[in-house]
């Protein structure tokens, strides 16, 4: 008996922590046109988006918006980068959900990034520049990563386990059983 009431105690701890995998979609991307350069996007996992916009031509202007769904309230990291091959763009603003992201130290860098928390819902990445390539190799890269965070089930749970644990572990044992 003694045996059977540890090894519920043990279940009950192992149970007060469980994950939280929020998961994301991409819902609209707009500002793209097919005639300024080729677009690729899609999923690597459930919680991690990509999107590429490659080729772009010269005195093209980048007014992208892309939305995308989070299905849970999640640390997100959102990350927009012009191409390592990029030989003429220059992305001036990146704004998430109306507010700019952060943007990498260097001049010559062009990245921005938010680390942070989004509420469950639909959130917009609007991206702002100008492809100034002759050999049409402007473009940039937008990943949006949702982490999965381990929420704790409330102290009691804990507390509870390891009174019974405590309790049957110091019980009185009983002669002829």
């Amino acid at each position: 008996m003694k045996k059977y009431l540890t090894i519920i105690c043990l279940v009950i701890a192992s149970f007060s922590f469980q994950v939280n995998a929020s998961t994301l979609s991409w819902s609209t991307i707009t500002g793209y046109g097919p005639i300024l350069g080729s677009l690729q996007s899609g999923q690597n996992s459930p919680q991690d988006l990509f999107g590429i916009v490659t080729g772009l031509r010269i005195e093209t202007n980048v007014l992208d918006d892309w939305t995308f769904n989070l299905h849970n309230s999640s640390q997100v990291r959102v990350s927009v980068s012009s191409l390592e091959a990029n030989t003429g763009s220059l992305l001036y603003a990146v704004n998430l959900d109306g507010s700019p992201l952060a943007k990498s130290a260097g001049p010559a860098d062009e990245a921005w990034s938010f680390d942070g928390i989004l509420t469950a819902g639909s959130h917009t990445i609007n991206i702002l520049g100008i492809a100034i390539s002759l050999e049409s190799t402007s473009g940039y890269q937008v990943n949006v990563s949702a982490m999965n965070a381990v929420v704790p089930i409330p102290a009691v749970g804990w507390v509870f386990s390891f009174f019974l644990f405590y309790m049957f572990r110091n019980m009185p044992r009983r002669r002829g059983y």
